[in-house]
């Protein structure tokens, strides 16, 4: 059904159909091409239920970053993936309005990542705090540097301190609590 829509609609001529990985189709988008693209396999009736909208950074690609829409079709026992990648500063359409679970995967992308969906209905922050600067899931953010928040019963506010991140040597012990100590 997807193939043959694609084949026949001239606006979707670029798309890239990658390969069945784990049953699973993927799909390559321009960001201009998302929003019209899930419109259309909503109002097929075969991918009602949008599973998840994440980001990736990877900044040895040409286009470091892209969002992954993952969708179940419960009828067809199938599921999709959409791939579309982006350049820094680069926007792609929200699908809020398509699928309403995606207004809240949108905010966490955008403020893991910094990647910006044009016309959201809410963009917000939804996991750092207020005043927080930068995108804590890209590869360039630095580890020190920063304040974390959390809330000190004894003074009961809230409490700025710096952030440590001390990785000590650790040691490890591999064996399996089923084959018993040796």
């Amino acid at each position: 059904m997807i193939e043959n829509f694609l084949k026949n609609s001239p606006f979707f001529s670029d798309c890239k159909i990658v390969s069945e990985f784990n049953e699973e189709t993927i799909y390559y988008f321009q960001p201009l091409q998302i929003h019209h693209f899930l419109d259309f396999l909503k109002d097929s009736g075969e991918f009602q239920i949008l599973i998840d909208v994440c980001g990736v950074h990877c900044p040895v690609n040409e286009k470091p970053f892209e969002v992954v829409y993952h969708l179940l079709s419960i009828t067809q026992n199938q599921r999709v993936r959409i791939i579309v990648q982006l350049n820094e500063g680069e926007e792609v359409h929200t699908v809020d309005g398509i699928y309403e679970s995606a207004c809240w995967f949108e905010r966490e992308t955008y403020d893991m990542y910094g990647i910006v969906f044009a016309e959201s209905k809410d963009g917000r922050r939804i996991l750092t705090d207020y005043g927080f600067e930068g995108f804590p899931l890209r590869k360039d953010f630095p580890l020190t540097g920063h304040t974390e928040v959390h809330y000190d019963s004894i003074r009961g506010e809230v409490v700025y301190a710096p952030v440590s991140l001390a990785q000590d040597y650790r040691s490890f012990d591999f064996t399996s609590n089923w084959s018993g100590v040796k």
